[in-house]
Formats: structure tokens, sequence, C-alpha cells
């Protein structure tokens, strides 16, 4: 999960640079592509000469692409005029939203004490947002859309490790995309120079490989012990917020995130108390 948050993020970064000249669909349309190219040798190498993919939840797979595709239209549209750190901090949502729902759609315990942290994480949403201030910019909602949208995808990913595979849940998800980026490029569609090109393909190979890791994640540990450490994309986004666009995240931002991770963390604590005295042999 750590390793997929700061790979996800340098492409984050580079994807909002691109926004200023080419429309979401288009960039979602070529990166899809390309990512789809990237990962057709590794299912030469699974699956030999039969491309087939070992798919047994097909509706699964479809509600989960459509998920992705919902996610990234949202966040890519607010990243476009919202600072790199301030969409990546409204995004950390999802991980409340998905300890939120964990009782109901993975049965999955939340203690009392997790669910305060979730109100305070919450509260720290709040504080970004600033409602009732001439800051609140509705824009600002659409990364909380993608948040949300992400916390049924993980939801869903935890459901599906059982008998699907991270590398069919990938393909799948990213081939929905495209699906959708092509139907909707009706918005425009410029011609992208070598150097742009470059840079989609840049980012193909580092969303890949961050969503491929994040997989991993979800199918191997709890969803509630993982998620938390995707808070950590928040000190990526600052740093490359900083060093290309000298966005400097103001008070109520640094605020607002440290209680979304200070939350983050403690359900991370808690989880690692409840499966401790799991563990534990009865006496």
């Amino acid at each position: 999960m750590l390793l997929g948050c700061i790979v996800l993020t340098t492409s984050d970064a580079i994807m909002k640079w691109l926004t200023g000249d080419y429309p979401v669909s288009q960039l979602l349309c070529a990166r899809g592509s390309l990512l789809l190219i990237v990962l057709l040798p590794f299912l030469v190498l699974k699956r030999g000469r039969n491309l087939a993919m070992p798919i047994v939840n097909v509706r699964g797979h479809l509600i989960r692409g459509a998920l992705s595709t919902v996610s990234a239209f949202l966040f890519l549209n607010g990243l476009r005029f919202l600072p790199l750190a301030e969409a990546v901090t409204l995004t950390f949502a999802g991980p409340l939203f998905l300890t939120a729902m964990a009782p109901y759609l993975l049965s999955e315990k939340v203690g009392w004490r997790r669910w305060v942290a979730v109100m305070i994480g919450f509260a720290g949403v709040v504080l970004v947002f600033r409602p009732g201030t001439a800051v609140l910019q509705w824009v600002a909602l659409l990364p909380l859309g993608a948040a949300l949208a992400e916390a049924f995808r993980d939801a869903l990913t935890r459901q599906l490790r059982y008998t699907e595979t991270a590398l069919a849940m990938m393909t799948t998800s990213t081939a929905i995309i495209v699906a959708v980026s092509v139907f909707s490029m009706g918005f425009g569609w410029q011609s992208i120079g070598l150097r742009d090109l470059f840079l989609i393909a840049v980012t193909a190979l580092l969303f890949g490989v961050a969503h491929f890791a994040m997989i991993e994640a979800l199918r191997q540990a709890e969803a509630v012990l993982v998620s938390p450490f995707r808070y950590s994309a928040v000190l990526w986004a600052t740093v490359l917020g900083v060093m290309y666009w000298d966005h400097m995240p103001d008070a109520w931002v640094i605020v607002g995130a440290v209680l979304i991770v200070g939350s983050g963390l403690y359900i991370f604590y808690r989880e690692t108390v409840r499966l401790r005295d799991k563990s534990r042999p009865m006496e």
C-alpha cells in the first residue's frame, strides 16, 4: 500500500500537469490504452498464448470497473482545478468511508473507538472544505465523490479476492475506463505531442504498478488494516505541489489533514490490537 501511494501520487502529479492541455476523457483513454499494452505481456506470460483470464465473477468485475471509471473521472476533473495536496487530502476520506462500511459490506467488526476516529477524520474533511466561507469551492466535491466510489470499489475488491486475481481485476477495470472514455470524447480531441505522449506512457506504467500493489494489499489483508496507509500520500502530494506549482497548503488544509491522518493511524492501531487479542489463546 505504501508503494502504491507514492507511485500513484507521482502519476497524479503528471496527470494534473497534462489536464491543463487535454480533456480528461482523452487522457484517460490514452493512459488506459497504453496500460493495456503494458499488461499484454503479463497476460501472455500468465496464460501462455491463451489471453483469456480466469474471470469467475463477471458481474463483480463490471461493477468494479464502473466504480473505477466514476472515481477516475471525478478525481481528474477535480485535480484540474484544485491544488494537488488538497485534492489528495480529500480522497483520504475513502478509507474513512471504507471503515464505516466495513461492518455492512465486509462483515468486519468496527468498535466504538474506531467509530470515533472515523468521525474525527470526517471533521478533518470539513476543515478542508471550510463550509460557510468564500474559500469553499464546489469542485472540491469531485475528489470527495471519487473517494466514496473508491471506498465501494475497495470493499468489492475484498469480496472478489477469493476468486479473482489482481491482474484480472486491473485489466477489466482499465478496459472499462477506456471504453467509457471513447464514448465521452465528444467533448474534444487534441493532437498529442511526442513529449506529452511519453508522459502519458509514464503515467500508465506508474498507474499500473500502483494499482497492482494496492489490489494485492487488499487481497492479502483486511481493508481496515491496510487502508490507513494511504494517508502517506499527503507527504508526496505536498512535496510535489510545492515543487511544481508552488502550492503550499494553508493552515486549514494542514489541520484537516492532521485530523484525517491521525484518525487513520488510530484506526490502524485499534485494528492491530483487535488482531492481537483475537490471536491470543484462551486461558
